[in-house]
């Protein structure tokens, strides 16, 4: 048996005994295959980030009244911190020449004015509504409420223990909460029980002889000896994929930190065949109240630097995965007295694979004091439930709206063309 098909065989096993948990939710949910060999990464920007500094609406007079010192110069082929020209209307920051090469590829689609209605500044909040994928009680935010990502993977059936992962981080993220199974993974090299490997070879040997005993009918047996096989099985795929070394295609060389050592692994689990549908990375460092102009380019680098790296490594195989990066909000539009920018409304998000027409989506509002969202922040055109929803229907093949983003009336972007 190849490798490969070893691998997915034993997540098959292992899904295939969680995927009628006792669950009402998940049950009344569920209507049909998911679409399987599809994978979406979400990336989220943690801090908001300040979109007009990285789509550059550098035609608009008032951008650069509004930010004297923080703005990004129009394209200028003579000074490398000019904006790169993307339709002659726009521009992305000069350290994003990753984005901007695949935005001439035609592969990049940019929401430059992506938020939500009734939208919050507060961090937590607005983390938690384009988390969860649906309007807050009016009772407040509830932590336990599950993700938009979860729902989708109860409305589907895959077979695969690994279908979700939430990489680089000790929690969940909060679009993964919910009843299907999602792990957590902070690195593919780590994953064990922390002891030596060889005792837990012989552990795993032993506990597989338990696990191989009949359950009996006490529905707690039935519960530990589900998650204890579930648990062997993924030590086991974890084992042979840390057999053979990773060696990224194409000539790619990942960058050095957090999100290009998550995505490398990403990539890893998708080539590895082990049925990766959705995997969920974050990236922090963009709430930037002071010296903007210092402390967001380096950062949106690495950002544009990672994603493309990972881009380019999957090659052909990115006709097959989507990337999606979004952030809780945007920056004011005018900047403060310290050289930096307070929590605003909307901002940029991009998204590139699996069929997504490159371009700019949504109209945009202006930069003028009569245009800002009282007086301030960028006005939003793009609904981000909007955008999960093409990605839904024409990536992951569920026309189950209803059930995943639960009082939002759909209208497509046509990223899909």
């Amino acid at each position: 048996m190849k490798r490969r098909q070893f691998i997915r065989g034993m997540a098959t096993a292992t899904a295939t005994a969680s995927l009628f948990s006792e669950n009402p939710l998940s049950l009344t949910f569920r209507s049909a295959l998911a679409a399987e060999g599809k994978t979406l990464v979400v990336v989220f920007q943690r801090g908001g980030c300040d979109g007009l500094n990285v789509v550059v609406p550098y035609t608009e007079p008032n951008y650069y009244r509004i930010r004297p010192t923080i703005a990004i110069p129009a394209p200028d082929a003579g000074n490398p911190n000019s904006a790169l020209d993307l339709d002659g209307r726009f521009g992305l920051d000069p350290n994003m020449t990753g984005f901007h090469q695949l935005f001439q590829e035609g592969a990049l689609a940019v929401m430059p004015t992506t938020h939500y209605d009734n939208a919050s500044r507060s961090h937590f909040s607005s983390q938690h509504y384009i988390e969860t994928g649906k309007p807050l009680s009016r009772t407040g935010q509830q932590p336990d409420d599950d993700g938009w990502l979860n729902r989708h993977m109860q409305t589907q059936v895959l077979p695969s223990s690994f279908r979700a992962v939430s990489m680089g981080r000790n929690e969940i993220a909060q679009s993964l909460v919910g009843a299907a199974d999602a792990k957590t993974i902070s690195n593919l090299g780590d994953f064990g029980l922390g002891i030596d490997e060889n005792e837990q070879t012989m552990l795993l040997q032993r506990i597989n002889q338990v696990y191989n005993q009949p359950t009996g009918e006490l529905t707690n047996h039935q519960l530990l000896h589900r998650f204890g096989s579930g648990l062997v099985q993924d030590l086991n795929v974890i084992g042979q994929i840390r057999e053979q070394e990773y060696i990224p295609d194409n000539g790619v060389v990942y960058p050095g930190n957090g999100l290009g050592n998550d995505l490398r692994q990403i990539a890893q689990l998708i080539k590895a065949n082990v049925g990766l549908e959705i995997a969920t990375v974050s990236i922090g460092g963009w709430d930037t109240h002071s010296n903007q102009a210092n402390r967001l380019p380096p950062n949106l680098g690495r950002f544009s630097d990672a994603i493309t790296a990972f881009y380019r490594d999957m090659g052909s195989m990115m006709s097959d995965v989507v990337v999606l990066t979004a952030t809780e909000f945007g920056r004011t539009s005018y900047e403060n007295g310290s050289q930096g920018t307070d929590h605003g409304y909307a901002s940029s998000w991009f998204a590139m694979g699996g069929g997504i027409q490159g371009g700019i989506y949504g109209d945009w509002p202006g930069v003028e004091d009569d245009q800002l969202r009282n007086g301030r922040f960028l006005e939003s055109t793009v609904d981000c439930h909007d955008i999960y929803g093409d990605i839904l229907v024409n990536h992951m093949l569920n026309n189950n709206l209803d059930a995943v983003l639960p009082g939002h009336n759909y209208q497509s972007l046509g990223l899909f063309g």
